[in-house]
């Protein structure tokens, strides 16, 4: 059973490299970020900002380029090519989390779990479908659960609440809330801090 990714690289590290290994400190950015399940819901915010200042930072080794020559061209290729790669994989991200909000909305708020019919419901394909859940599940936006290639369902874990125990202990009162980042409806109580599906604070 699939089991959430969790990014292991110190911002300390990517930092670092940022400062003294540049390519590879901006693919350690990018695999940070990307790992993210609210940066990913978030529309790719962060890497929006980062690439406009790298191109606009490339934009400015160009200039050199132009006026003193060659010796600027290795910063312009690192920075601007830098900046255009991480623009497109915001682009790439915004794309991601409109379609994540959809299967959220689809399979949290509505119990639709076949993805057949999830497919048909947004007019995706079957292959782009199980290949998005799959990576939610491994970004833990449905934790715990897996799909079942054979019958082609998301089989989700069982929440089962027994109530009279709920009761018994005097736990505290459970509402639904929505999340204003997924919009997945949420089983909260006063002691809930964040959505149970993309992490981000309720």
């Amino acid at each position: 059973m699939p089991t959430k990714r969790k990014s292991r690289i110190p911002w300390i590290v990517v930092i670092i490299s940022l400062i003294f290994f540049w390519p590879i400190g901006l693919y350690l950015f990018y695999r940070k970020v990307s790992g993210s399940r609210s940066d990913t819901l978030g529309k790719g915010r962060i890497l929006t900002v980062v690439s406009c200042i790298l191109i606009f930072i490339g934009f400015i080794f160009f200039s050199l380029l132009i006026d003193y020559g060659a010796n600027y061209l290795t910063p312009t290729l690192l920075f601007g090519g830098g900046g255009i790669l991480m623009f497109l994989s915001a682009r790439n991200m915004r794309r991601a989390s409109r379609r994540y909000k959809q299967y959220i909305a689809l399979v949290i708020n509505q119990n639709k779990t076949n993805l057949d019919h999830i497919a048909s419901a947004l007019g995706h394909r079957y292959e782009v479908v199980k290949k998005d859940i799959e990576k939610m599940i491994n970004m833990g936006y449905f934790s715990g659960a897996y799909i079942n290639v054979k019958s082609g369902e998301l089989v989700m874990p069982q929440k089962e609440v027994a109530l009279t125990q709920a009761q018994a202990s005097n736990a505290p009162a459970v509402v639904v809330k929505t999340c204003n980042s997924c919009l997945a409806n949420n089983k909260v109580s006063h002691q809930t801090i964040e959505c149970e599906y993309c992490g981000s604070p309720i």
